[in-house]
């Protein structure tokens, strides 16, 4: 079980951090990852299958796709070799894959994702200086 008074430090100092971001570049509001990649889904031909987009956009960002990093995350794993880098990438991998799906929902549940395995990455750095 979490310890909320740790969790809400961590939380609390995430808010800072987008406060300062805020004071220092204003409201962003960008796109959620390259248009002229994504505008591929709209054209109707082979380009504009998903799961190519999927990959060209993980090619774009030098990232592995969702598969990829699924199985080496879970390779590693069972080897007691993961990190939280490794977690961390397939999460980012997968939401890479979401914002192909243009579905608001889906994409704000991988980046919630995300950001929790970023927090539990943080709360574990914390209990190394314990």
């Amino acid at each position: 079980m979490i310890e909320m008074t740790k969790l809400e430090a961590v939380l609390s100092e995430i808010a800072a951090e987008r406060a300062r971001q805020d004071d220092k570049w204003g409201e962003q509001n960008h796109p959620d990852a390259d248009t002229v990649i994504l505008a591929r889904l709209d054209g109707g031909d082979s380009y504009a299958d998903p799961v190519a987009v999927a990959w060209r956009l993980a090619d774009e960002y030098g990232i592995p796709t969702a598969a990829r990093a699924k199985f080496t995350c879970q390779a590693k794993a069972r080897r007691g070799e993961v990190t939280w880098f490794d977690i961390l990438l397939e999460e980012v991998a997968e939401l890479l894959e979401a914002i192909v799906t243009r579905d608001p929902a889906t994409i704000r549940g991988e980046a919630a994702q995300v950001a929790a395995v970023a927090v539990g990455w943080i709360e574990a750095i914390d209990r190394r200086a314990l």
